[in-house]
C-alpha cells in the first residue's frame, strides 16, 4: 500500500485519491492464489521477496524524507539470497534512476550510495562463488536446473578440475 500510494501521488490525475486507490495493489496481490502458493515455496523465496519490498520501501522513505535509509544495504542482502538477486538489484536501480532518483543532489547521492553498496555486494558474491565453486560464477543448483552435465566428458573434466585444484 505504501509503495502504491507513493507512486500514485506522482500521477497528477489520481494524486488526490492516491491513499484510497493504493489499496487496490495489495488487494489484487491478496486475491492471487498462485502468487500465495509460489511465494511460499522454496527456502529463500519469502526472504527474497521481503528483502526486495523492504529495499523499495527504504528507497521511497529516502525520497520522501530526503535522508538515506539503507536501501542499498538491504539490497546487498537480497543479492546474497538468490542467484538472480543481482539482476533484480540492477533492474530496480535502473528503474529508480529512470523514475527520477537523480533529480536532486541528495537523491543522487542516495542512489549512488545504494548502487555502490549493491555493486560491492555483487563483486563480493561473484568473487566468493568463483573461489568456492571452482571457477563457476553461479551455484551448482543453477547448472542442475539446466539439466546438469550434458555428457560424461563434461562431468569428468569438471570432477578432474576439482581434484586438480584441491
Amino acid at each position: 500500500w505504501f509503495l502504491c500510494r507513493a507512486w500514485l501521488r506522482t500521477v497528477p490525475a489520481v494524486a488526490p485519491a492516491a491513499s484510497t486507490l493504493a489499496w487496490f495493489g495489495p488487494a489484487l496481490v491478496a486475491t492471487q492464489a498462485a502468487f500465495a502458493l509460489n511465494s511460499t515455496t522454496g527456502l529463500e523465496t519469502t526472504l527474497f521477496s521481503a528483502g526486495i519490498m523492504l529495499s523499495l520501501a527504504l528507497g521511497q522513505f529516502a525520497d520522501d524524507t530526503n535522508r538515506w535509509h539503507g536501501a542499498g544495504a538491504v539490497f546487498a542482502l537480497v543479492v546474497f539470497t538468490r542467484p538472480e538477486g543481482a539482476a533484480v538489484f540492477g533492474l530496480i536501480l535502473a528503474g529508480r534512476l529512470l523514475g527520477g532518483a537523480g533529480r536532486s543532489p541528495a537523491a543522487r547521492r542516495f542512489w549512488l550510495l545504494d548502487a555502490g553498496i549493491g555493486v560491492l555486494a555483487v563483486i563480493a558474491l561473484l568473487s566468493w562463488r568463483f573461489a568456492a565453486y571452482d571457477g563457476h560464477l553461479l551455484p551448482n543448483t543453477y547448472y542442475a536446473k539446466l539439466g546438469g552435465m550434458t555428457s560424461w566428458s563434461t562431468a569428468f573434466h569438471y570432477v578432474m578440475g576439482l581434484v586438480g585444484r584441491h
